[in-house]
Order: C-alpha cells, then sequence, then structure tokens
C-alpha cells in the first residue's frame, strides 16, 4: 500500500508542476459532472483509510515481531551490540570500500576468503545473548548468503552482487549501536 501512495503522491505532484494531460476539446472536462466529485471523494475517503490503517498496526506492533526472520529495531531503539560484532562489521565495510578488484576473480576470490574471515570471527566472539542476539543473526544470515554468491556469476553479476553486499554492510548501523 505505501507504494500506491507514493505512486499517487507523485502523480499530483507532477500534476501541479506540469499540468493536467491536454484533452480534446469535444472530451468532456475532469471536475465538471458529479462523477468526478464522487470519484475524487471515493480517494480521499480511501487515503484517510489507508492512513488510519497504517496508524492502528503501528500501534498494535510495539516491538520485535516474534520468529520473524527480519531485522527489527528494539522498540524503535537500535540494539546493543558487543565491540567485537560492531568492529568486525566495520573491517567488512573497510574491505568492501577498499576493494577495486571488480571482474578479477582472483581479486574476487580474495576478498570472499577475507570476509568469510571476519564473518566467522563475528560468530566466534559475539557475547550477545536474548532478544539483541536473535536480531543479530536475523541480520547475518542474509550477509552470509551475500558472501557465499559474491564470486558467483559473470563481472556484471558479481559487481551487482558486490553492491548489494556493500549496501547491506551500511545498513549495520541503523538497528545496532
Amino acid at each position: 500500500m505505501c507504494m500506491t501512495v507514493k505512486v499517487l503522491a507523485l502523480s499530483a505532484l507532477v500534476m501541479v508542476m506540469v499540468g493536467p494531460p491536454l484533452l480534446s476539446e469535444s472530451a468532456p472536462q475532469p471536475g465538471s459532472g458529479p462523477a468526478d466529485a464522487a470519484a475524487v471523494k471515493q480517494f480521499d475517503d480511501a487515503i484517510a483509510q489507508y492512513l488510519a490503517l497504517r496508524q492502528a498496526l503501528r500501534s498494535e506492533v510495539a516491538g520485535p515481531v516474534k520468529e520473524s526472520t527480519a531485522v527489527q529495531l528494539n522498540n524503535g531503539e537500535k540494539w546493543e551490540a558487543n565491540r567485537e560484532t560492531t568492529e568486525g562489521i566495520h573491517r567488512m565495510e573497510m574491505l568492501t570500500s577498499d576493494f577495486k578488484g571488480a571482474g578479477n576473480a582472483e581479486e574476487v576470490l580474495a576478498l570472499k576468503n577475507q570476509m568469510e574471515f571476519e564473518f566467522n570471527q563475528i560468530l566466534e566472539q559475539c557475547t550477545m545473548t536474548g532478544e539483541a542476539h536473535n536480531q543479530l543473526h536475523n541480520y547475518l544470515i542474509p550477509l552470509k548468503a551475500m558472501i557465499n554468491k559474491i564470486d558467483t556469476g559473470n563481472a556484471h553479476e558479481q559487481e551487482k552482487n558486490f553492491r548489494e553486499m556493500q549496501h547491506y554492510l551500511e545498513m549495520y548501523s541503523s538497528f545496532f549501536s
């Protein structure tokens, strides 16, 4: 639903900036009849219902959803991660930011090996417990899959996989401090 609202908002913005689409003079003009007024009212009512539903859902789900595999915040706040985990993620970020070997099979394999080493260090040094630990695993499982596929496919696919992993690493700080 959120995408629908964004599309509708973008359409409205375009209409304001560019103006309405050109209509032939023989075509009925929008806003000139009761059917158009009814359509606008129906649209406004649908938006109001959507916003009310969105607010209701936000108030019902106060914290992490049990047994979800998606990383979630701690009631709107970041989870406290142990120092070794955060340092390991930062080392991975540095490895990806310094990497210039896309398309070179040996360099891609070397990066994959370095990323696997850092990933294993995070697992070995993790002292987190409870829901924070569960959320870390929700973050790490997709990361492991990205590391595994970094050297698969042609050079274009490898570059795409690399960028996806790089972006994912940047998201760590959105969930953990």
